[in-house]
């Protein structure tokens, strides 16, 4: 060790970094080709967290001392800091061809390969690691049954978001009984996107009281989302407990008061437990906040045709007709106000409108 660097190392030791930095660079100057001295001032750069400048300044000692397996391990560092982390590991695996029996060098290889998320290439260099670190490192069987834990997670998220992706994809294609086995096939392990599915899943089956059961099982894992809440909802009013799902799209809508869609989905949880003006101030929320969907007119409409008579009702027919030409449910609709204004119906026509 040269009599400058270790002057650098002194000053680091006492946390004096800037005076480090300052002295290191001075020596440096008069000394370009001390690369002990080069590796003491990159790591004074470390320690105040310029990790640019210290990869900077030992690429430097590198190209003057290719072999030294130090300065790559260092500069393994560096790099890994500033989230380089494969030019980290060409380092680690540079130090590792200089000397494969280095503890240093192959603790690296583990840590990096397992940060880039290859746990089981990491687990064989901490085989090397076994063969060359000191039997009473307590870091090598650590090391190992972490890896064997990641390893074990991975596998069982892999099969986990397997049977996920498959019932939803069976459910879009409505084989819902396959959809059925493959969600009733997930362990406990299990996050917002199973609840989604398993409602949407039970709830096509005519199961909605298991898709209520799944709902609240979410809410208490605090994982219900609006798509959870909007099945649960709809659940709810499949069981004609509508009262309880308006309360549940209240939630909804208090996550994402900019959801036109819960607002539409509120306004038919209301019109189901008989709150006509609460459906229609819902309704109009919806409208305003997205104007271009037909199915909101159409629900408009039906409001209408509740609390005013069919021929209020009928220009929002008309209004969901021009948003979408091919809507076969709002010309139906628009139909039915069309006879019933032809026959003279009273105002009040509840045979024909929700």
């Amino acid at each position: 060790m040269s009599e400058a660097s270790d002057t650098i190392r002194k000053l680091r030791a006492e946390k004096r970094p800037d005076e480090a930095i300052a002295q290191g660079e001075a020596l440096l100057a008069g000394n370009p080709g001390d690369c002990e001295l080069a590796a003491a001032v990159a790591e004074a750069y470390a320690d105040k967290g310029e990790f640019r400048k210290a990869e900077s300044i030992i690429s430097g000692a590198i190209k003057r001392d290719p072999h030294n397996k130090t300065y790559y391990l260092k500069r393994s560092v560096f790099r890994f800091k500033l989230d380089d982390r494969n030019g980290a590991l060409e380092d680690a695996n540079a130090a590792y061809a200089i000397d494969p029996n280095d503890q240093n060098a192959v603790k690296a290889l583990v840590d990096i390969t397992a940060s880039l998320g290859d746990y089981k290439k990491a687990l064989e260099w901490v085989g090397k690691l076994e063969q060359v670190a000191s039997k009473i490192d307590p870091s090598v069987p650590e090391r190992k049954r972490n890896l064997l834990k990641l390893i074990r997670a991975t596998e069982e998220s892999d099969t986990y978001n397997m049977l996920v992706d498959g019932a939803r994809e069976n459910a879009k294609e409505d084989n819902l009984l396959a959809a059925k086995r493959l969600i009733e096939m997930c362990s406990e392990k299990r996050g917002a996107e199973y609840y989604e599915v398993a409602c949407n899943i039970y709830r096509k089956l005519g199961m909605a009281q298991e898709a209520v059961r799944e709902a609240e099982e979410a809410g208490k894992r605090k994982l219900a989302n609006t798509k959870i809440m909007r099945a649960h909802a709809f659940s709810l009013m499949d069981l004609q407990r509508n009262d309880e799902a308006v309360k549940v799209l209240d939630r909804a809508i208090a996550l994402d008061s900019e959801d036109a869609g819960l607002y539409a989905d509120r306004a038919v949880a209301k019109m189901n437990s008989g709150d006509w003006p609460g459906a229609l101030r819902d309704i109009d929320t919806a409208i305003k906040i997205n104007p271009h969907r037909d199915v909101f007119y159409i629900r408009k409409g039906d409001i209408v045709a509740r609390l005013e008579g069919a021929e209020k009702a009928l220009p929002w027919y008309e209004r969901a007709i021009q948003e979408n030409p091919l809507n076969i449910e709002a010309r139906e609709r628009k139909e039915s106000a069309e006879t019933i204004l032809y026959r003279k119906a009273g105002k009040e026509d509840k045979t024909l409108f929700r």
